[in-house]
């Protein structure tokens, strides 16, 4: 698809009022059921983007597919961290703006290479690279916004999982997902567009039922079980975040 066609695309997605491309972020991420998964992740973060800033004084952070802006405008709150947001809708890029004042936005095609961008020290991405199409030519066209030196944060759902497959199974549930990753799948993806893995984190056990996991997500007890069968059972999480670095 060329860009031209893409911001087409894009543009009938909104006027038809699609809800993956118009609907408020937000108020998914600041359900109660949800804040616990959500400070975990800022505590995934913050370590190693504390330990970035700690080695230069000063970094430059791409939030690439930033959408309506939740985690650009955090991270632009950081003491020496440089937030520029990237996406290619602009409803979602309008709300960054307002949300996160502090960082600077552009909008762009995912998949292809844009000159308004550089280097950066980080790269985040979060729970993007499972709605394009092209994985691969998504995570090539990453490298060349990362420095040598720099690092990635990367994360997916692990919607390839038996229970998270159940769940989409009984509940025929529309998503705009492209792919479905397994572990190793979406491993072995990175490592092939030219990155290693450092660290990863997987997130809390995933049960097979919104109802029942949304319950246990809502309490601190409930929340403690989750990372428990986390730990029990590896494969069966509900999202992966990867840290990676340029081979």
């Amino acid at each position: 698809m060329t860009l031209k066609n893409h911001k087409e695309y894009v543009k009938e997605q909104i006027t038809s009022n699609n809800p993956w491309y118009t609907n408020l972020q937000l108020v998914y991420e600041e359900r109660e059921n949800v804040k616990r998964i959500y400070k975990q992740r800022f505590l995934f973060f913050y370590k190693i983007i504390k330990k970035e800033i700690a080695k230069k004084d000063k970094v430059t952070l791409l939030d690439y597919g930033c959408g309506d802006g939740y985690w650009a405008a955090i991270f632009s709150e950081f003491p020496n961290c440089e937030v520029t947001g990237v996406d290619y809708n602009p409803v979602r890029l309008e709300r960054a703006r307002c949300l996160a004042k502090n960082a600077k936005f552009i909008e762009a095609d995912l998949c292809q290479p844009n000159k308004q961008l550089r280097e950066y020290d980080i790269v985040f991405c979060s729970q993007v690279v499972e709605h394009i199409e092209n994985d691969f030519l998504f995570l090539a066209n990453l490298k060349r916004y990362l420095k040598d030196d720099g690092v990635l944060i990367l994360g997916t759902t692990n919607e390839g999982c038996f229970t998270q497959k159940f769940r989409n199974y009984r509940a025929k549930e529309k998503t705009d997902h492209k792919h479905f990753y397994k572990e190793k799948e979406i491993k072995d993806k990175i490592e092939k567009a030219g990155f290693f893995i450092k660290v990863f984190y997987r997130e809390v056990f995933y049960p097979g039922f919104d109802s029942i996991y949304y319950g246990l997500t809502s309490t601190d007890l409930g929340f403690k079980l989750l990372e428990l069968l986390t730990i029990i059972f590896p494969s069966q999480c509900s999202d992966y975040y990867f840290v990676c670095g340029l081979k």
